[in-house]
């Protein structure tokens, strides 16, 4: 029987465990939370655009801006005006849908927040939205947003391992980026500034008359308590980032606060925990059916085409298998049926769809594929569809040609791709331990300017 543990160390063991809570309650974020806040944060900051538009057009309109009779520099400045926010506006939306979709999202990121401010200064309406919308944006630069569920993410998988059959299709763990928390001061400055604004919120709230008043503080203080709270975040921040939610939607539907009800809306993704990831995994899963994918393994464009696909397969309901394998070819296809198109086959059913069916039932099975595959099916459309389709499948061979790869396989052989070692190099761990604590000290001087502003102020 081994020996009793001392009450000392146990105690110790007790403060090392209570530290680590709050570590990771304070200071970190899932990486897949970070990602879907960079979709979330994208998509509010179009919301903000689009509720700011009607008010920056009449600010710039004929009937918003002074005249002088008879000058023509009046007229020049009107149009100059109407020109420079027109190109702030698009420029601001190819920013938002370059970070929703997480295509150079560092740049993204920076192009983000110089929007949000540049729309904020043609419209001071938004007031304290302004400033939770900057200051998202801020935080959110030291942050690695496009880590997952992003087009930079499947562009860095590609260029780490390249599949060179079917095979390897179905094989996941060297394409797939592990989910990893992220720890930074940007994570801490994230939380206490939401906090902050609740905090100043709440005495204004219980001021307040209207029985909606006295309900959102109420939940407003309960979510504050849950945010914070380092134990059972499983349940805590699982609550907050579903009740939250609910209390601005209120809010925006009964008082009509506009922009200041959105712009805390991308904030309760980071809450999420692994836990509440896998649960979403398996729910959103069941959604999907499972479908086998029959690829042409000598065509470079068709295995370029099932490399993206199996990347953004993250739920794992794609199974690939080469055309030519009679065995597991549905009985109804011929191997010269087969590679005229792609086909799929669902194991459920013994459904089987080619063409343009095939590839709308692909996209399908993705997440949120569904919006994409919908116009492929809808009347009139699906005409247009499949002739669009056979013509790139007819000339499958001049694009894969095209890319560089050979009209009847892929550049390198099978099973002659290099695998790429998972090791780090020192120097690379060097650059990446000076680029972090440059990160950190960054952040906590941003803070400092921050608090000192705030206090000036005051």
């Amino acid at each position: 029987m081994p020996p009793l543990e001392a009450p000392e160390d146990y105690r110790r063991g007790e403060m090392q465990g209570l530290r680590s809570k709050l570590f990771e309650t304070y200071f970190g974020f899932d990486t897949r939370s970070l990602a879907a806040f960079r979709i979330a944060l994208g998509l509010t900051c179009w919301a903000e655009l689009c509720l700011r538009f009607r008010v920056i057009r009449f600010r710039v309109s004929e009937a918003a801006l002074p005249t002088v009779p008879g000058s023509a520099f009046s007229w020049v400045y009107r149009a100059l005006l109407q020109h420079a926010s027109l190109i702030v506006i698009v420029l601001c939306a190819i920013a938002f849908t370059a970070l929703s979709l997480g295509y150079r999202t560092k740049w993204a990121q920076a192009l983000t927040l110089l929007g949000v401010t540049s729309s904020a200064a043609l419209d001071a309406l938004g007031g304290k939205a302004d400033m939770v919308f900057g200051s998202l944006c801020v935080w959110s630069l030291f942050m690695p947003l496009g880590e997952r569920f992003s087009v930079d993410s499947v562009i860095a998988s590609l260029r780490r391992r390249e599949q060179q059959s079917p095979k390897e299709l179905n094989d996941r763990r060297p394409i797939r980026t592990p989910a990893r928390r992220f720890y930074s001061l940007a994570s801490f400055a994230t939380l206490a500034q939401v906090i902050a604004i609740y905090l100043m919120s709440l005495p204004a709230w219980l001021r307040g008359d209207a029985e909606l008043s006295r309900a959102a503080w109420v939940v407003a203080a309960l979510g504050t308590v849950a945010i914070l709270s380092p134990f059972a975040r499983r349940y805590t921040r699982g609550f907050a980032a579903v009740v939250m939610p609910l209390l601005h939607i209120a809010l925006a539907v009964f008082v009509d606060l506009g922009i200041a009800t959105i712009s805390l809306l991308a904030f309760y993704w980071l809450l999420l925990e692994d836990a509440h990831w896998r649960r979403i995994a398996q729910s959103v899963a069941g959604w999907h059916k499972r479908r086998v994918v029959f690829v042409d393994e000598d065509c470079g464009f068709c295995m370029w085409c099932g490399r993206i696909l199996a990347r953004l397969d993250v739920l794992e309901r794609l199974e690939f298998a080469s055309n030519a394998d009679q065995d597991r070819l549905p009985r109804s296809i011929s191997i010269a049926q087969a590679n005229e198109s792609i086909t799929t086959l669902e194991p459920t059913t013994g459904r089987v769809q080619r063409g343009a069916a095939a590839f709308a039932a692909l996209l399908r099975s993705l997440p949120f594929g569904f919006l994409v595959a919908i116009p492929w099916e809808l009347p009139g459309l699906r005409q247009i569809a499949e002739p669009a389709y056979m013509q790139v499948a007819n000339n499958r061979l001049q694009v894969s040609l095209w890319m560089g790869y050979g009209a009847c396989g892929l550049p390198i052989p099978e099973g002659t791709m290099p695998d790429v070692s998972d090791e780090t190099s020192p120097a690379e761990l060097f650059k990446q331990r000076a680029l972090a604590i440059a990160r950190e000290v960054s952040v906590l001087l941003l803070m400092i300017a921050m608090i000192a502003a705030w206090s000036f102020r005051r």
